[in-house]
């Protein structure tokens, strides 16, 4: 029993040591999350102190609107300082927030046409802000296990529509709680 125990040790090990884990880069990142995107002194200072690589911004949210039965932008981003975005060498990511009422109200069939809404008011978004490359586009819904499917869905018809860069997502405490009902999203990484 003891050679056997031995034995078992040696070949759990030497498998173990044999992995070769490639070194995570941690890239720092600030999200800005108002509607008018002008950065104050310190904030563009803090930006350059902390080495920030990745600048997460807020383009508008989607809700769904009773009067007209769509799902509508709103809250979209202005950018007085529009000089900063054209000519930063960060990263510059959009970041859409959906409502789960909107992903609750549309039907599964109507995910590709507002992931065509998007994906055209983003990049008509980045030509007035002068961003000219963006890799990622990050998506934010506080989807649901009964909204999973549609939310799901969307985030498909996005990577499809637009598939020259990464897509991300948002992640809550509660979808990793209960993740056998809430899914895992269809994205390159999620955020938490």
């Amino acid at each position: 029993m003891r050679f056997t125990f031995i034995i078992f040790a040696i070949i759990f090990f030497s498998c173990n040591i044999s992995k070769k884990h490639e070194p995570r880069t941690i890239e720092r990142s600030f999200y800005f999350w108002k509607s008018v995107f002008k950065l104050s002194t310190q904030e563009k200072d803090a930006l350059t102190n902390f080495k920030i690589q990745n600048l997460y911004i807020k383009y508008f949210d989607v809700d769904w609107n009773a009067s007209r039965n769509t799902a509508l932008p709103v809250a979209q981003l202005t950018a007085p300082d529009s000089i900063f975005l054209r000519t930063t060498k960060l990263n510059i990511v959009p970041t859409v927030f959906i409502t789960n009422e909107t992903i609750f109200k549309i039907n599964i069939d109507q995910t590709e046409e507002l992931a065509n809404k998007i994906i055209v008011l983003v990049n008509s978004m980045n030509s007035n802000f002068g961003v000219k490359l963006i890799n990622e586009l990050q998506i934010d819904c506080d989807w649901t296990a009964g909204t999973k499917d549609k939310y799901f869905s969307l985030l498909k018809f996005l990577k499809k529509k637009q598939n020259n860069i990464n897509f991300s997502s948002t992640i809550r405490l509660h979808q990793i709680k209960y993740l056998n009902k809430t899914g895992v999203p269809p994205v390159k990484k999620g955020m938490l």
